[in-house]
C-alpha cells in the first residue's frame, strides 16, 4: 500500500514521507507535489532527503502514475 505522510510543525517546517513507493516513484510523486506547489505561490526548500531502502529496489520497480 502506498503512503504519504505529510507533517507541518507550528514553526512551518514539514516533512514529507512516503512508504510503500518502489525505485523512483517516490521521488516523482514528491517533484510533482512540490512543483504543484510553487505554481500556486507557496515557495519551500528541501532542506534533508533521506532514500529509504525501496529506493534503491529497482528490480520490482514498475512504471506507476501516483495521485494525490
Amino acid at each position: 500500500m502506498k503512503d504519504v505522510k505529510i507533517r507541518i510543525k507550528k514553526d512551518g517546517s514539514t516533512t514529507l514521507e512516503t512508504s510503500g513507493f518502489k525505485g523512483k516513484a517516490c521521488e516523482e510523486l514528491t517533484d510533482k507535489m512540490l512543483k504543484d506547489l510553487r505554481d500556486l505561490g507557496i515557495s519551500g526548500q528541501v532542506k534533508e532527503d533521506k532514500k529509504k531502502a525501496e529506493y534503491y529496489d529497482t528490480a520490482s520497480e514498475t512504471k506507476e502514475t501516483a495521485k494525490y
